[in-house]
């Protein structure tokens, strides 16, 4: 049953909240306007959840997300504890996972949509920089992550590997019985990840930087071990036919900052490609069009036509049943909210994230995770207002746009 509780007020605050047997001191932020989205945002090693708040602040405002900073202090959370998730026992026994600190996440979702409303259909997307990077890989790899419609793992010190010979904490090695630990690692590569780095955070001297063998065993630098852990984890899936639902973005000339991840330019490719596919992580990006004014696929000689009225209905919708010479019409939709009149839309057809404008009425298409997104921009900023999906990788042409 979904929270009940005081609206957030436009702005910062600091509270002091109960999630389950955890008290926390957590730090948030609302935008102005609409709420399109929840960013659970942990801090790093330093444990400054108020300066992880305000990093996200400008970020925040472009999207539309209710920013939530817990404060995992160091009196009461350990490294042990925070950082990889309390998973373990100081002997390395695996924890009853009531016990774990990753299973507060959920908890603190809850807390954020019920601060807002209890919004349907708004994205629910977790970050942790650093030392909230190696927490948000134990959430991604052994759970529970439901609540979340993308995991972005920035900048860690340390990753989970796709491997059942790591022991449990960096692998799977241990995380129940051999049956159980495969099942686990099979979710963990199918779940919503982004792995999200700096280019220029590649010092193998790095304060703070872990050089344990587990660690070590995955790179001499932050960047290193990100691009490893992926390429492992993607090389594992391929090999069994697996499902990867995982994404690699390296942010040029960023270094080891939340900040400078927040505002680069491939920030809106980190956070994008994920829509809402029905899975049991993607749950929360569903939206609720209203039932009195649904699309519509009416047939007609070359294919069907996928008819939208508006960019609600467009947004989180998911295409399942897309053939060759299937029609989508946008003709219906306001393409430049802000202007008076009627604007068509101009399809920018397969581009980068940076390729929107100011203009806005414009269309862009991406293939990601096997499938196809496709991006409107219909107001004065260069974010997107709407995010459909079409299953599978389509090459969508003008031919296939009523505008």
């Amino acid at each position: 049953m979904a929270l009940n509780l005081p609206a957030a007020p436009q702005g910062k605050q600091t509270l002091t909240v109960e999630y389950g047997d955890a008290t926390l001191k957590t730090y948030t932020y609302r935008p102005d306007g609409e709420i399109k989205g929840i960013l659970l945002d942990l801090h790093g090693a330093s444990r400054n959840a108020e300066g992880a708040r305000d990093a996200a602040i400008d970020m925040a405002d472009d999207y539309g997300l209710y920013v939530v900073s817990p404060l995992f202090d160091e009196a009461n959370f350990s490294s042990a504890d925070y950082q990889r998730g309390g998973l373990t026992d100081s002997r390395g026994n695996l924890l009853p996972e009531d016990e774990w600190t990753i299973s507060l996440a959920d908890d603190i979702a809850e807390w954020a949509h019920a601060k807002v409303g209890n919004p349907s259909g708004i994205e629910t997307i977790a970050f942790g920089h650093s030392g909230g990077g190696q927490f948000m890989s134990r959430l991604a790899a052994y759970g529970p992550d439901e609540m979340f419609d993308k995991i972005i793992v920035a900048n860690p010190s340390t990753h989970v590997r796709a491997s059942l010979d790591e022991e449990v904490g960096y692998g799977f090695d241990g995380f129940g019985t051999d049956s159980e630990a495969e099942a686990a690692l099979r979710d963990y590569l199918a779940d919503p990840v982004t792995i999200y780095l700096g280019s220029e955070d590649n010092d193998p001297d790095a304060a703070d930087l872990a050089t344990g063998s587990a660690a070590m065993r995955q790179g001499d630098t932050r960047l290193e071990r990100g691009e490893f852990v992926y390429e492992e984890a993607k090389d594992l899936a391929e090999e069994n036919g697996w499902e990867f639902n995982w994404e690699l973005v390296v942010a040029d000339g960023v270094s080891h900052s939340a900040r400078q991840l927040f505002n680069a330019q491939k920030w809106q490719e980190a956070f994008d490609g994920w829509a809402g596919q029905g899975s049991s992580s993607g749950s929360q990006s569903q939206s609720q069009p209203d039932p009195n004014d649904t699309p519509t696929s009416q047939p007609h000689s070359g294919g069907t036509t996928h008819d939208f009225n508006s960019v609600d209905e467009w947004d989180g919708a998911v295409i399942s049943d897309y053939e060759d010479g299937d029609v989508f019409d946008f003709r219906d939709i306001d393409a430049q909210s802000v202007e008076q009149g009627d604007q068509d839309f101009d399809l920018l057809g397969f581009v980068g994230s940076d390729a929107f404008t100011q203009d806005g009425a414009e269309i862009r298409l991406r293939h990601a995770d096997g499938d196809t997104y496709v991006y409107l921009n219909t107001d004065d900023d260069t974010g997107y207002e709407a995010k459909g999906v079409i299953e599978g990788t389509q090459d969508l042409t003008a031919d296939n746009f009523l505008l």
